[in-house]
């Protein structure tokens, strides 16, 4: 584990120097892996023979890892103080949120507010300097554990490219090795008793359901009065128009004015929007819908001032088609719409 930590440390150090190179030279971490293993099986051959001093080694490479995981993190957050990472280009910006990659999210999201850049900037750098010091290096790991799990199941759930997966994954499996080190210590900080605050309650039963309760009441409320997403799976989904009909005249959807609908969103929470060419020209409203004759009713709630309600029917979902037909302002509509997605 040091000699791969070590590695992906020299590699970012070294990233400007070696520039197009350093995708060739991934193979690089596991190359020390494979050297470390010679490296062990040596060790401890000449350990039986006692020709080596294998406290002195150990402490070492416990030293060294703690040295190239601060080496490593320290490097990630000064380009994040520097705007060298997680700085979105105003090109990205731009974009639709639907059209952004699960990585590309994570830029545009941290890209809005540099203090919290900054913050998570100056966990690392701190939380890396501690580590340096036997006195202060569990601080270090409590600092940085949050801070690198985070990183991680970011990496993991928004797809980001498997390298930086990787690096991440050695250093915090790097900060749980060396917890190790003080388990003893750990455990009793977590897990020892402290001062008498448990309820008043003799009968231990009605004491640990009480303590449930507290978990399982907001639960109860949410299943009772909430309203749950996605109560329609089938006509939840995004639609594009394919051909529009007004007061028995169809019109050109692909060439269309801005009075026409282009898609149309059927979402959670009974939430509904037109687009008119583009998203800046939506309409959004909420509606009611029966399962079983399929009627809808829909109350416009955006933009301010458009009040005209809509009144359809919905035909079942033919090969990802499904016609609307309804009453708007006065006007017949009917709307062909394809499912995208």
């Amino acid at each position: 584990m040091v000699a791969i930590i070590s590695m992906y440390a020299l590699l970012e150090v070294s990233r400007l120097f070696i520039g197009i190179w350093i995708d060739r030279m991934a193979f690089l971490p596991f190359a020390a892996f494979a050297l470390a293993v010679i490296y062990a099986i040596s060790w401890h051959r000449r350990e039986k023979q006692q020709q080596i001093d294998t406290t002195n080694i150990f402490s070492f490479l416990h030293n060294m890892m703690c040295y190239f995981i601060c080496l490593d993190l320290s490097m990630f957050a000064w380009r994040k103080v520097f705007l060298l990472q997680l700085h979105a280009p105003l090109a990205l910006l731009d974009k639709q949120l639907g059209e952004l990659s699960g990585e590309q999210l994570i830029m545009g999201f941290f890209s809005h507010s540099y203090p919290l850049t900054l913050c998570v900037a100056l966990l690392q750098l701190a939380g890396s300097f501690f580590l340096l010091f036997r006195k202060t290096r569990l601080l270090g790991i409590f600092t940085l554990l949050p801070v690198t799990v985070n990183i991680l199941l970011l990496d993991i759930f928004y797809d980001v490219e498997a390298g930086a997966l990787i690096q991440i994954l050695f250093i915090t499996l790097g900060l749980f090795y060396l917890l190790l080190f003080d388990y003893e210590k750990v455990m009793r900080f977590f897990f020892s008793e402290g001062p008498d605050g448990s309820f008043v309650f003799r009968n231990a039963i009605l004491k640990n359901a009480l303590r449930i309760s507290a978990v399982l009441i907001p639960l109860a409320l949410c299943i009772s009065l909430y309203d749950y997403p996605n109560r329609h799976p089938d006509i939840t989904g995004k639609f594009r128009v394919v051909k529009q009909t007004i007061n028995g005249k169809t019109y050109d959807t692909v060439n269309c004015s801005d009075s026409l609908f282009t898609l149309a969103y059927f979402d959670d929470k009974n939430t509904i929007v037109f687009e008119r060419n583009s998203p800046q020209k939506w309409l959004v409203g909420d509606f009611q819908y029966n399962k079983t004759t399929r009627d809808m009713k829909v109350i416009w709630r955006y933009p301010k001032g458009f009040l005209d309600t809509l009144t359809a029917t919905l035909s079942p979902l033919d090969k990802n088609r499904m016609t609307l037909s309804g009453i708007m302002k006065q006007d017949t509509l009917r709307v062909e719409l394809e499912k995208l997605k």
